[in-house]
């Protein structure tokens, strides 16, 4: 991957803790893709976690064409279902790729649909990820198995392709710790709920990107948060005005970094582009 692809934050609802993980997904998905339409970006694929294992998000995705990927959550029926999976796929040492198609036993799941099951041997792959199932506990030739599970609509694909396709969304979850992380904002909060979302989730975080790309470090890797704070945002400064106007005067003696900083301020200023910020309070 290019050292100087970053991941942008298209679209961050701030919900409360206590909220159902796919509470709003269609809304949330429709008003992501309109912020998208208004950028040059084509949507290959849809990869999502298992919070948005709906019927009713599966079925809009499939409404509108789009092809996706999507963690399924292991119920009972799809473990005994992924234990008679009769061809298992060697894709590296200690993990193996299946497919099947199943259908709940819902009357909203109105038609079979593919799956592609991942077992990982934790006896060869001690960090394994996925889950060690409940039912699998039982039985002796499953129970050092770690399970992972996909729902797609890619019917032509081979199951370690869409495993491997899917991978990449783990760059998410990196996003999600550099936030509450580097940007402390596990521990930010403005006065008024929206404001947080607008001020921090959107415009900061994807600024600070952009700036990342194209004013720091132009010439090869990307420098961390925490180097560009200590470098470029950790500066004394005094609010004053001259005339009638308003002044920020930064405590730089160093002439470098003074003309170097002046200069990111200009094309700061001169940015084509405005970013996406959704965040609306109804009164």
């Amino acid at each position: 991957m290019d050292a100087l692809l970053a991941t942008f934050v298209v679209n961050l609802w701030n919900r409360s803790g206590d909220t159902f993980a796919g509470h709003g997904a269609v809304n949330f998905f429709n008003q992501t893709f309109t912020s998208l339409a208004k950028i040059p970006y084509k949507v290959r694929r849809v990869l999502c976690d298992g919070g948005f294992y709906l019927i009713e998000f599966i079925e809009h995705l499939e409404s509108k064409g789009l092809t996706y990927i999507m963690t399924a959550r292991v119920y009972r029926p799809l473990q005994k279902r992924i234990m008679r999976v009769e061809k298992w796929e060697r894709v590296a040492d200690g993990i193996e790729v299946g497919d099947f198609w199943f259908e709940h036993e819902n009357e909203k799941w109105n038609k079979p649909r593919r799956y592609v099951s991942v077992r990982q041997f934790v006896p060869e792959r001690p960090q394994a990820t996925g889950k060690q199932l409940n039912l699998f506990v039982e039985f002796e030739q499953w129970k050092n198995y770690r399970i992972s599970l996909f729902i797609t609509n890619d019917h032509e694909s081979s199951p370690e392709k869409i495993w491997r396709d899917y991978r990449p969304r783990a760059q998410d979850e990196n996003v999600i710790k550099e936030l509450k992380e580097n940007y402390g904002l596990a521990a930010f909060n403005m006065r008024n709920f929206w404001a947080t979302e607008a001020l921090v989730f959107h415009n900061f975080h994807n600024m600070i990107q952009f700036m990342n790309r194209k004013l720091f470090n132009k010439a090869g890797m990307s420098q961390t948060l925490q180097t560009l704070r200590s470098k470029y945002f950790i500066i004394g400064a005094q609010l004053g005005s001259s005339g009638r106007e308003r002044v920020l005067r930064l405590s730089v003696t160093n002439r470098k970094l003074r003309s170097k900083i002046t200069w990111i301020v200009k094309q700061i200023d001169m940015m084509p582009f405005s970013f996406n910020c959704i965040a609306v309070e109804y009164w």
